[in-house]
């Protein structure tokens, strides 16, 4: 009878290997959590810039005038506004192009009694915030600090403010870090998105080769008999 070679022994186990796309997973939770949380930060801060700035103007009433501090030399820039609801939503807009500018004409003098122009700028500017509601006529140049006097002496739209507002508190810098919140938040989203996707693939992919080595060559089990030959397959003698 012909005898069966003995099995090999199976393979010694080997050391498990280090699976990739870990750093990779945590890098893409990291980036989505930074996206999140920094995205929230920004928009937080550029709408408390801009509420803290439109709460700090000074205020005149349109009907009769009045004065307002200036504690630097600067551009200073002059709003028309009118009441509105407390509980009215926050908003704040600008635009380099184009928008509406009140027609509303004012006179504006130093601390020496010397008028001062004010300068239309191009663009608009509005805000809704404190109970107002204000839209920028236009700036002008204070070349010294001190008490400046100002007055309504004319305009077509004189009849729907209430006030003039004057400061240099508002800035457009709150809405950029507004913008720069939802849009470099959303940013960092979806790139820790693609970069946990990737890791994860590449773990899976992985796992599935490590699981194929380790489970080795199959072997018949001992005493296993071959098949016998087919028909006029030539035999050998025992």
């Amino acid at each position: 009878m012909m005898s069966q070679p003995a099995a090999p022994p199976p393979p010694p186990p080997t050391a498990p290997a280090r699976r990739p796309g870990r750093l990779g997973t945590w890098v893409g939770l990291g980036l989505i959590l930074l996206g999140i949380v920094g995205g929230i930060a920004l928009i937080v801060v550029g709408a408390r810039s801009v509420v803290v700035g439109v709460e700090e103007l000074q205020r005149v009433p349109v009907a009769s005038g009045g004065t307002i501090e200036v504690t630097e030399p600067g551009p200073v820039k002059v709003y028309a506004e009118r009441e509105v609801s407390e509980s009215a939503a926050k908003s704040f807009s600008s635009s380099s192009s184009g928008g509406p500018v009140p027609d509303v004409e004012l006179s504006i003098t130093d601390p020496d009694g010397i008028p001062v122009a004010i300068t239309r700028v191009r663009g608009s500017e509005e805000y809704q915030s404190d109970g107002w509601w204000g839209t920028r006529i236009g700036r002008f140049e204070a070349g010294q600090a001190g008490t400046y006097t100002v007055e309504v002496v004319g305009g077509d739209d004189v009849q729907l403010y209430d006030g003039i507002a004057v400061g240099d508190s508002v800035q457009a810098r709150g809405l950029w870090l507004i913008l720069m919140g939802v849009l470099g938040g959303a940013f960092l989203v979806f790139v820790g998105v693609v970069v946990l996707i990737i890791s994860l693939v590449r773990r899976s992919r992985a796992k599935r080769r490590h699981q194929g080595i380790a489970s080795g060559p199959s072997y018949p089990p001992p005493g296993y008999a071959p098949p016998p030959p087919p028909p006029g397959w030539p035999t050998t003698p025992t």
